[in-house]
């Protein structure tokens, strides 16, 4: 969720990072802290389209990366695993604490702390809650340079295909190894593919009328009419897609509204640890003040949990820029 910093950002897309983690952390995840329900179809086609987003925007920033050499590979996954697995580390064994002091239900034993940092719980059950998503995540970047490596489009398209049917063919032998493994593949490997390609900064306003209307259409139709749970899957593919249309498009409207870089830049930043720790944080505030009402939630707990994870992510990634530099 969080990128490494360059010198030049692209910022509708630090804004759609921003704004989908705002959702996820701020009002998806809230909601089973603080004292309100807003779980329905809708909300839920919306949940997969950030989840979405951000499988996207990790495949994007990721397929501008070339890897040529042995050298160019270590450095790949040495750079990927300082930049979040020590974090992604700390908020496993975190969860399985809470889940052993205070009978939480993110990590709920020692099988599944072993699985999830292995990355293999999306593939071998129990499959944390939250956390999958980073599980998930280390797994595409694993295998991530088998992509990149190649330099036709034609060439990397039959890999992530191969990649895909490896995952199929998983998922038959495995019969409960994570199905969204298989929703999110294709959204990662899109990523990679279009990442070379470049998109204009000002909004394309048929885009982002045909991502909307075609959220709000497909949403309802998925509701309405799709039964079936593979018609569901391709349902939630598309969904997610034209959700990743329209925030992205919309989005570039915001660099015109001042101060908004001042906010949502430093948001789009501590994204990755707030999602790592948000429960965390949300679980000791409970503790203080059970079952807080939503005005605790929005206005004490999640913006003093923003300004803890932009500092604790400045402070790591400093303490990373000098191990990666020795």
């Amino acid at each position: 969720m969080s990128e490494t910093k360059t010198n030049k950002r692209i910022k509708y897309i630090d804004y759609v990072r921003a704004l989908c983690m705002i959702w996820i952390v701020g009002v998806w995840h809230l909601q089973q802290y603080a004292n309100y329900d807003i779980v329905n179809h809708i909300t839920e086609d919306i949940t997969s389209g950030v989840l979405g987003a951000f499988i996207f925007i990790s495949g994007y920033f990721l397929g501008k990366k070339s890897i040529n050499s042995l050298s160019e590979l270590g450095d790949f996954y040495k750079r990927r695993f300082l930049r979040i697995y020590p974090m992604f580390f700390l908020s496993c064994i975190s969860l399985y604490l809470l889940y052993v002091l205070f009978n939480t239900d993110s990590i709920t034993s020692v099988k599944e702390l072993i699985l999830t940092l292995t990355g293999l719980a999306c593939i071998i059950p129990p499959i944390p809650s939250t956390i999958w998503f980073v599980c998930m995540i280390l797994l595409f970047y694993a295998i991530t340079p088998l992509i990149i490596s190649r330099k036709r489009v034609a060439s990397k398209i039959a890999v992530c295909v191969a990649i895909y049917a490896v995952l199929i063919s998983i998922k038959l032998i495995f019969k409960d190894t994570d199905h969204r493994l298989l929703l999110w593949f294709p959204m990662y490997s899109l990523g990679l593919l279009l990442a070379n390609v470049k998109f204009k900064v000002k909004c394309n306003w048929v885009y982002a009328i045909v991502g909307v209307a075609g959220f709000v259409g497909m949403s309802f139709v998925k509701d309405r009419f799709v039964s079936s749970d593979l018609l569901k899957g391709v349902a939630d593919f598309v969904i997610a897609g034209l959700f990743v249309i329209a925030v992205m498009e919309l989005c570039k409207l915001l660099e015109n509204l001042p101060y908004i870089n001042k906010l949502l830049l430093p948001v789009s930043y501590a994204s990755m640890c707030a999602y790592l720790f948000h429960r965390q944080y949300y679980g000791v505030c409970k503790m203080f003040y059970n079952a807080f009402p939503i005005w605790f939630g929005v206005l004490v707990a999640l913006p003093s949990l923003l300004v803890i994870a932009y500092f604790a992510q400045l402070f790591y990634d400093k303490l990373i820029d000098v191990i990666i530099k020795k």
